[in-house]
């Protein structure tokens, strides 16, 4: 069978390294889903790949689109368990158990107690087990339970696991010192069980699982202090073999097949194997909460739960891989969530002088918000409220970017970039709420380039500020007008700031008639920029030293190219990641220069290097704010 659910705690073995804290997560790989609650979730349990269910402390919830949206189902009880015999009828059980029949709607209680798992067989026989050794077994279905008997009390058995009605198998751990984990089998459908538990002091198994008749796996965690432990058994549970240990409890332990399973547990530790259990490799988790059970429908489509309602999906096995997902919250000074919204990540092409939104992601009523589709690239984070339209009554907050841990601006200078060739989550960050607004007076103007250039710029974003409070902002549009409507009468620090220049402010009286030309003419930052210096054809390829060398913020590159070449020019950090691409084109012969201005990053070394089909070179270079 493919249950497995209950809320454990589970462990692995060596080979493991633990990538871990606030980083990374991904649409390729695991990457979160929202729950909605903040309830510790237990099991999770899937019927096919778009129906599924989760329980936990004081909830049931239900999914029927593969987890992209939950709906709660019950408050009236709580689940460490579940099980799924078909669509619509299930089992979930803590202390008693309750059945549903309608997938979900209705649940009734079965009258038991003490119990913590449950699993079915068939559509008819199950088998529920808990506190003191107390196994219950039904043969219709949960209509009547029959209390079977183990020879040996005061055991706390976590996990129950059947692949027929005849052969199955109880975990736990003794309740009383001294401790140790316990495994039982029957043959006879529990008519009878025996002991079958390996030497393991101080463990306490917390899930069980048998992908086939043969090979079982059972995890646990040791009772005294914070370590997982794998055993395997090759000869249908008779015996087992410790594979491993490691420094995180494991609380659950799910196989698709003979040779890849997974097992999750403390601190949001998830582990694979692909061959048997030989090899258990770590695998990048989207969250550093507690992961309580582990569901798989095949080798690539899986799910975990854990502490305060977190939810895992992997769509290929935990593989890590693009494209990358960028989640956290967004909430208002003082920890409230922003409860709608957008999050956008942006990009600026200053060959072409425009914001680019690389994706986008609504923000949810307990303030998340994942960013799905994202690849190798250098990105900015900001949220917007939803409805960007001037003319509409004020939205809630102005638009805001990540400003780094925890801190938020609305300077795109002061903004920090990501480098998402991983996925990245806990990118948690504050908005500025609008407060006081409503009058009937506006600010209006349009946004240009700062002469000798001219034009109108797109995608500027005007504030509107009273003090240190925000009044209200505009988007400029198309050929650069805004308009800031809903204003009071006043004084007002107007700011305008937009991807590529520098930021601009004025200071505006609000009277009787309201002001319709402030005008902002916006001076540009030579981010990325490229001019022929020479009509002479150099005879070799050639890259210069940049200068000046150190720099603050900008810095020039000379290249020389003796023939027409495709042509890239790229900038990376101390890591080996692209960081800025210069050019990547084709280019005629001659001589060029290369500006690079470095306002967006931090000091330190980095690398610049050329490439075509002739010629490649690499040269370091020192920034130092």
């Amino acid at each position: 069978m493919k249950n497995k659910n209950i809320h454990i705690i589970f462990i692995w073995i060596i080979c493991v390294l633990f990538v871990m804290p606030g980083r990374l997560i991904s649409q390729n790989g695991w990457y979160p889903l929202q729950s909605g609650t903040e309830n510790v979730l237990k099991s999770v349990f899937f019927v096919n790949v778009n129906t599924g269910f989760m329980s936990g402390n004081g909830i049931i919830l239900k999914t029927m689109n593969g987890g992209t949206n939950w709906l709660v189902i019950s408050n009236a009880f709580s689940g460490s368990s579940i099980h799924f015999s078909t669509i619509t009828t299930g089992y979930i059980c803590e202390g008693t158990v309750f059945k549903t029949t309608d997938g979900g709607i209705s649940w009734l209680d079965l009258n038991q107690s003490a119990l913590l798992a449950v699993n079915f067989a068939d559509l008819n026989t199950g088998f529920a087990v808990g506190y003191n050794s107390k196994i219950v077994k039904t043969t219709n279905a949960g209509s009547n339970w029959e209390l079977q008997f183990v020879s040996m009390y005061g055991n706390k058995f976590n996990s129950v696991n059947f692949r027929n009605p005849i052969t199955g198998f109880i975990a736990g751990g003794k309740m009383t010192e001294p401790y140790s984990g316990v495994i039982y089998k029957t043959i006879n459908g529990g008519n009878s069980w025996y002991e079958v538990s390996p030497q393991s002091a101080d463990i306490d198994f917390r899930s069980i699982h048998f992908p086939n008749d043969a090979v079982g796996y059972a995890v646990g965690g040791y009772e005294y202090g914070s370590s997982g432990v794998i055993y395997k058994s090759t000869n249908g549970g008779e015996t087992w073999v410790q594979q491993g240990i490691v420094n995180k409890d494991l609380n659950s332990v799910h196989f698709h097949d003979s040779y890849t399973g997974y097992t999750v547990g403390e601190d949001g530790i998830i582990l694979k194997t692909t061959n048997g259990g030989s090899i258990w490799n770590s695998q990048v988790s989207s969250t550093e909460k507690d992961l309580n059970s582990v569901f798989f429908l095949g080798n690539n489509l899986g799910y975990t739960v854990g502490s305060a309602g977190s939810v895992q999906k992997t769509l290929n096995g935990g593989v890590f891989g693009p494209p990358f997902a960028v989640s956290g919250k967004v909430t208002y000074p003082g920890g409230s969530p922003v409860s709608s919204g957008m999050v956008k990540a942006l990009k600026y092409d200053p060959q072409q002088n425009a914001v680019i939104v690389l994706d986008t992601a609504s923000i949810q009523p307990n303030g998340d918000y994942i960013l799905r589709n994202l690849h190798i690239d250098s990105v900015d984070i900001m949220a917007y409220p939803d409805d960007e339209d001037e003319n509409a009554m004020p939205p809630a907050f102005v638009p805001t970017y990540y400003g780094g841990t925890s801190t938020s601006t609305i300077s795109w200078v002061l903004s920090r970039t990501l480098y998402t060739n991983n996925n990245i989550f806990n990118i948690n960050f504050n908005v500025y709420p609008i407060t006081g607004s409503g009058g009937n007076s506006f600010i209006s103007g349009g946004v240009y380039v700062a002469p000798p250039q001219t034009g109108g710029l797109q995608n500027a974003i005007v504030y509107a500020m009273n003090g240190n409070e925000f009044k209200g902002f505009s988007i400029s549009r198309s050929s650069g007008p805004y308009d800031i409507n809903n204003l009071s009468q006043g004084t007002y620090r107007v700011i305008c700031d937009r991807f590529g220049y520098w930021q601009a402010e004025k200071n505006v009286v609000v009277g009787s008639v309201s002001p319709d030309t402030i005008n902002f003419y916006m001076t540009g930052i030579n981010v990325i920029g490229i001019e022929p210096i020479s009509g002479l054809i150099p005879k070799t390829y050639s890259i210069s030293q940049n200068y000046p060398n150190p720099f603050n913020p900008a810095t020039k590159i000379d290249l020389d190219l003796p023939k027409n070449t495709m042509v890239k020019v790229a900038v990376y950090d101390m890591l080996g990641r692209e960081v800025e691409v210069l050019v990547n084109s084709q280019l005629n012969a001659g001589s060029y220069k290369l500006d690079w201005n470095a306002v967006k990053y931090s000091s330190g070394i980095y690398f610049y290097k050329i490439i075509t089909s002739e010629f490649t070179d690499t040269k370091k270079m020192i920034l130092v704010k």
